[in-house]
C-alpha cells in the first residue's frame, strides 16, 4: 500500500490557550488519516498500487530537474488510468472529511472544497496530490527523494483567447445592456464546480437552475403580459417542457435533440435534490449537460451552434492510438476557431480528464446506439 496525501486549506484553526501554543489533532480510520492543525487539513490515504504501476508512475513524475512539476500532459496513457483510479479514492475520502467538518456548527459556512494546487509561476498552478514514499519504496524506486507530486486530472485547462471583434462586442454590451440576468454567472459557478472542484452534485444543481432561469428569461422577453405573469407567479413546468415552449415561442434556434438530454438532467437534479444519498454519474454525462447548457446560452444571444454539440465521438486516424487509450470517448463541447491558425476545430472533452481540439477526419461520431448515457439511479 502507498501513502497518498493532499492538503486542504480551510478557514479553520485549532483553538489554543496561549499565543505561542501549537495544537495538532490526528484521527485514523479504514487506512486513512486526517490531521488538523494551523497548516490546514491534511488527508493521507493508503492506496493499492502495484510495483509495476509504481515504476511507471516514477518514470513519468520524476525528472533530474527538481523544479519540474508533473502535469496531466506528462503522463503516459497507461499511467493516466492509474492516476484516475488513485485520485478517485483520494478525492472521495477528502469529500467525506470535508462533509464531516461541515457538520460542525462552525463548519457550515465554509467555502466549497477545491483541489489543492501547486504554483509553478505567478500565472500557472496545477492541482496535485503527494505520494509519500515508504522506506521500501525509496529503496526500490528512488533513493534521493521522500515524496513526489502526482497531478490530478482536470477538464479544459486551455487558455481562452478573445479576438478583436469579440472584444468589441463585449464593449458594445457594456454600452447597451441595462440589466444583468443571473443565469450567466450561475453557469460559470456550475462549470467551476465541475471542471475545477470535482463537486459534481453541486455542479448539476446549479447548472439545471442556470438553464431553467435562462429559458424563463427568454420566454419572458418574447411573451405578453399574461405570459410574464404566469412565468413569475406559477410553478415551473418540467425542464424539457420549458425548453419546448422556448422552441415554439421564441425566435432562437434550440435544437430538438437537446430535449432528451434535458430530461436526463432534470432526473439527475431531482435525484440529488430529493433523495438523500450519493449519486454515481458518468462524467461524460455531466460534460454533455454542460455542452447543451452552453449551447442554449449561445442560442439566446443568436450565436450559431455546431450540430455535433453534445454528441459522443471517438478519435480516429494515425495519431489516435498514440494519444488516447483504445476505449476513449468524448463529448463535443463546441466548434471554435483556433486564434493562431484561424482553423475551425471541434473542442472535445474526454473521460480521460483532458480536452482536445480535433480537425476534420480525426474524429468519428459514435453510432446512435452508442450515444445513450445512463440515467442517474
Amino acid at each position: 500500500m502507498s501513502n497518498i496525501t493532499i492538503r486542504i486549506n480551510r478557514d479553520l484553526w485549532p483553538a489554543v490557550d496561549r499565543d505561542d501554543e501549537i495544537k495538532s489533532y490526528s484521527h485514523s480510520w479504514d487506512g486513512n488519516t486526517v490531521r488538523f492543525s494551523d497548516g490546514g487539513i491534511t488527508i493521507t490515504c493508503e492506496v493499492e498500487i502495484s510495483e509495476e504501476e509504481q515504476a511507471r508512475l516514477v518514470n513519468c513524475l520524476v525528472k533530474e530537474d527538481r523544479s519540474f512539476v508533473p502535469t496531466w500532459g506528462t503522463l503516459t496513457l497507461d499511467v493516466q488510468r492509474t492516476v484516475q483510479r488513485i485520485e478517485k479514492q483520494v478525492w472521495t475520502v477528502a469529500c467525506f472529511v470535508d462533509y464531516c467538518f461541515r457538520r460542525s456548527p462552525k463548519g457550515i459556512r465554509l467555502t466549497s472544497l477545491k483541489l489543492p494546487k501547486r504554483h509553478v509561476n505567478q500565472s500557472q498552478a496545477f492541482p496535485v496530490m503527494q505520494w509519500e514514499f515508504s522506506e521500501e519504496e525509496k529503496e526500490r524506486l528512488i533513493q534521493d527523494r521522500n515524496s513526489v507530486m502526482i497531478p490530478f486530472s482536470v477538464f479544459e485547462h486551455k487558455q481562452i483567447h478573445m479576438l478583436a471583434e469579440e472584444v468589441n462586442e463585449v464593449f458594445e454590451h457594456i454600452d447597451n445592456a441595462t440589466e444583468v440576468p443571473p443565469y450567466w454567472a450561475l453557469y460559470g459557478i456550475a462549470w467551476e464546480n465541475f471542471s475545477k472542484n470535482k463537486s459534481y452534485d453541486s455542479a448539476i444543481l446549479i447548472l439545471a437552475t442556470s438553464i431553467e432561469t435562462a429559458l424563463k428569461s427568454c420566454l419572458k422577453e418574447n411573451g405578453d403580459k399574461i405570459a410574464n405573469y404566469l412565468i413569475e407567479n406559477m410553478a415551473s413546468p418540467s425542464l424539457d417542457r420549458l425548453y419546448l415552449c422556448a422552441q415554439y415561442h421564441t425566435p432562437h434556434n434550440f435544437p430538438e435533440h437537446f430535449r432528451k438530454w434535458l430530461i436526463q438532467l432534470a432526473k439527475a437534479r431531482n435525484f440529488i435534490a430529493h433523495k438523500p444519498r450519493e449519486a454515481q454519474i458518468d462524467v461524460l454525462q455531466i460534460a454533455r449537460w454542460f455542452a447543451l447548457g452552453e449551447a442554449i446560452l449561445k442560442a439566446i444571444t443568436d450565436k450559431e451552434n455546431d450540430p455535433l454539440v453534445g454528441y459522443l465521438i471517438k478519435p480516429v486516424g494515425e495519431r489516435a492510438e498514440d494519444n488516447f487509450p483504445p476505449d476513449t470517448r468524448g463529448v463535443v463541447l463546441r466548434r471554435e476557431e483556433l486564434y493562431k491558425t484561424g482553423e475551425e476545430s471541434l473542442h472535445v472533452i474526454f473521460d480521460s480528464g483532458v480536452s482536445w481540439y480535433f480537425r476534420e477526419n480525426t474524429y468519428s461520431k459514435l453510432p446512435k446506439a452508442q450515444q445513450k448515457l445512463p440515467d442517474v439511479e
